[in-house]
């Protein structure tokens, strides 16, 4: 069995979990619109979870049980455009307009994959195995790669240092260099979209999002762009795409790298660009990386960096540069021996502290050198002994010491208590309700309070905060920055004009907004796209205010153009903006000659501007004609039954008892000359005989075939002596003996006698 999390092979006997992974191996479940683990494509590729569901594609793991390895497989599913019910593996295309848009961008899905796959021998860009059609889509199958994106690099690092941003941005450039020659834009480089294999090997994934040829799909197709690191080019379908495009992508993940903050959007940077240098976030990076960033991320195409092997030249220039080293340190076994002055107190991590207990009332036992008092020499000549001088009192040098050190570890000891009074701790905010810490904190602290939102998180709770917790003792008073979780949270409205309806409210929303929509007839704009907002662009609003979008709209509702005249028709199109398209006649009961009976566009359908209506033009009322034909009945034997349709509809049923006399049978029906052309059938016993076409239009009655029946003769004796008394008879008998099922075309001749 295998994992459809993993596709790892496990053993039957397991019925938990997967022992690769850790997950239940009953498997996982994907959403209705993708295919469900364990589908089979090719009768080769074996699908399982999905690995990523974006605007143009889902991507799935896969196994290829041909080559016996692990595979992604992308899968063409642009979801505006398409559909797919539960438990359905085709794609069913919309219908209209965004029906062609999906047959267009399968074309050039199946073309660029086709030409991703001639890019297998470009290092550090995904292999690409097969690219085949199913299911009325198209699949590209890739290489697997296991590993972290850039995106989770520094989600577990917060930044990433200098070093290890150029090692990943260096062989992206060198990549996209060669990428770029092949004639393809990755228009897709995020963080995301950046891996760095178990192996160490850079690679850039998600090809598939790439989408050359195919820029007016922007226009109506709604693109999840990665805000912050999507280019103003792709928000306006108007504007060129090109290597630019991916630079732009490439200098905001490395922005997001160096600093972990995403860059503003391009279309908000466009009204006012308040993108800050990398160096006011970060220090210790090379000062000339500020103008470097600045002309890579540059909103307006023409100003910005333009290929690739420009950005790597610029970046190269900075190879040789080192982090300041930051000053170790001094010896805390040197420091111990110096005089610390109250303020280094705080900072000191040498010796630990003393004991509280007080070194005063301990009992001091210094070590006494007793010295002995001089005496004079005995005199030789005098038998008592000279009395010594008076000697001067002795102080103990232990002792002078002793009370040395006493005093020093007391003055300590104060300035101690006094740097504990004085400081506090940082405790742990994040988590925590903001009015609650405020409440509580005493003047210990004063806050900076940073406004963010997010829809995933308590409101008015601290989601981050600077300096972090720390068992490090600071003044009272210390400044700690508190980024908050509100909807207070303000947000600058974008620049959405001439955005289509889809990719704005994509982008009002990514910004937490809200949008409603007002169509406008607009011929300035192309249909569907936005006019203008209100609140006007570059106005501030909180989180989660409705935007209103003014959508331009081109169409206008088809007039009801029956029973006017051609030049009363012709007038109104043109009034409303239409054009007069192909003219037919016909005659019509309910309208007079000359105006209009029918058009081709019912009335109340909208359409754009400029499409053409075709009209009917009545000639009147219709003329009554008659078409007959005469059927003959020589070759049957009587009695017999004999009927006849027209469209499925009985005209005439009579029964034959001899065919001696009156070998014929007259057909004649009557229809209006614009009814076009009947098909007119005769049974022989219910039995098909004659198959005719009556055409009222032109005039004319067609014999199609003859068919065998029952009631033929056969080619006996009796028969034959009966058929001998007609000459005409016998030729027409024996030609229905030769045969067994005559088809010949006739012309019907008018007949007047009455029908037998």
């Amino acid at each position: 069995m295998r994992c459809f999390y993993c596709m790892e092979e496990y053993d039957e006997e397991l019925d938990v979990i997967c022992p690769f992974c850790g997950n239940d191996i009953v498997g996982p479940t994907n959403d209705n619109t993708c295919l469900p683990a364990g589908s089979v494509l090719k009768q080769r590729y074996v699908l399982g979870r999905v690995l990523g569901d974006g605007g143009f594609g889902i991507t799935y793991i896969g196994y290829d049980k041909a080559l016996k390895r692990k595979v992604a497989v992308k899968e063409f599913f642009p979801n505006e455009c398409v559909t797919r019910q539960k438990g359905e593996a085709t794609v069913a295309p919309l219908s209209g307009e965004r029906g062609e848009r999906y047959r267009s961008g399968l074309k050039s899905f199946q073309e660029e994959a086709q030409r991703l796959a001639n890019l297998g021998s470009i290092e550090g860009v995904v292999n690409v195995y097969d690219v085949f059609a199913d299911n009325g889509t198209a699949y590209i199958v890739m290489e697997y790669l296991s590993g972290d994106t850039v995106a989770q690099m520094v989600e577990k690092s917060k930044v990433l240092g200098f070093g290890r941003t150029m090692n990943i941005i260096v062989p992206v450039l060198r990549s996209l260099i060669k990428v770029h020659k092949a004639g393809i834009i990755h228009r897709d480089i995020s963080p995301q979209n950046i891996i760095k294999t178990k192996e160490g090997k850079i690679v850039l994934i998600d090809f598939g999002a790439a989408r050359q040829n195919t820029f007016s799909m922007s226009k109506s197709i709604s693109i999840i762009l990665k805000q912050g690191y999507a280019p103003i080019e792709q928000y306006d379908n108007k504007l060129e795409q090109n290597s630019w495009t991916d630079v732009y992508g490439v200098a905001a993940t490395m922005y997001y790298m160096l600093t972990g903050v995403t860059p503003e959007f391009a279309n908000s940077r466009l009204l006012e660009d308040t993108l800050a240098p990398v160096s006011e976030l970060r220090e210790g990076l090379p000062p000339q990386l500020d103008d470097i960033l600045k002309n890579a991320l540059a909103v307006r195409p023409e100003e910005r960096t333009q290929t690739a092997q420009e950005l790597l030249d610029q970046i190269m220039t900075l190879k040789d540069f080192k982090r300041p080293v930051k000053k170790k340190p001094k010896n805390p076994e040197k420091v111990a021996t110096e005089r610390i002055s109250k303020k280094q107190w705080k900072t000191y991590v040498g010796t630990p502290l003393p004991d509280t207990e007080n070194p005063a009332e301990k009992e001091y036992q210094p070590t006494v050198i007793t010295i002995e008092p001089k005496t004079e020499k005995e005199d030789p000549l005098v038998n008592e002994p000279l009395v010594p001088e008076k000697t001067k009192p002795k102080i103990s040098v232990p002792l002078i010491v002793g009370v040395l050190v006493s005093a020093a570890i007391l003055a300590a000891l104060a300035a101690v208590a006094h740097t504990r009074n004085s400081t506090v701790i940082i405790p742990y905010f994040i988590g925590q309700n903001i009015d609650e810490i405020q409440s509580q904190n005493e003047d210990e602290f004063t806050f900076e309070i940073i406004k963010n939102y997010s829809p995933d998180t308590d409101l008015d709770v601290v989601v981050s905060q600077s300096p972090m917790a720390n068992s490090r003792r600071v003044k009272k008073g210390t400044q700690v920055r508190l980024t908050v979780n509100t909807e207070d949270y303000e947000v600058t409205v974008p620049v959405l004009t001439k955005m289509s309806q889809a990719v704005a409210e994509s982008t009002l929303k990514s910004l937490y907004l809200e949008s409603e929509v007002e169509i406008v007839n607009n011929d300035d704009y192309a249909d569907g796209t936005v006019v203008s907002t209100e609140p006007s662009n570059g106005s501030k609003v909180k989180v989660n205010t409705t935007v209103k979008l003014i959508i331009a709209e081109n169409s206008v509702e088809v007039p009801d153009l029956k029973g006017k005249t051609l030049q009363e028709a012709t007038d109104k199109l043109i009034e409303l903006g239409l054009k007069l398209g192909a003219i037919t006649y016909d005659f019509s009961s309910e309208y007079e000659t000359g105006s209009v009976a029918a058009q081709s566009t019912e009335p109340g359908t909208k359409v754009l501007k400029g499409t053409e209506i075709p009209i009917t033009i009545s000639q009147g009322e219709p003329i009554p004609i008659q078409l007959d034909a005469s059927v003959d009945l020589s070759q049957l034997h009587a009695p017999f039954t004999i009927k006849v349709t027209c469209d499925g509809i009985t005209e005439d049923t009579k029964k034959k008892y001899s065919t001696y006399f009156d070998s014929t049978y007259e057909i004649s029906i009557t229809r209006n000359n614009n009814e076009g052309a009947k098909t007119v059938e005769v049974y022989i016993d219910d039995e098909l005989y004659q198959s005719y076409t009556f055409d009222f239009d032109n005039g004319e009655a067609i014999l199609d075939a003859t068919y065998e029946v029952s009631a033929a003769k056969s080619s006996s004796k009796e028969d034959s002596d009966t058929s001998s008394k007609s000459s005409s008879s016998e030729a027409s008998s024996s030609e229905s003996e030769t045969s067994s099922r005559v088809m010949f075309p006739q012309q019907s001749s008018e007949i007047s006698s009455e029908l037998n």
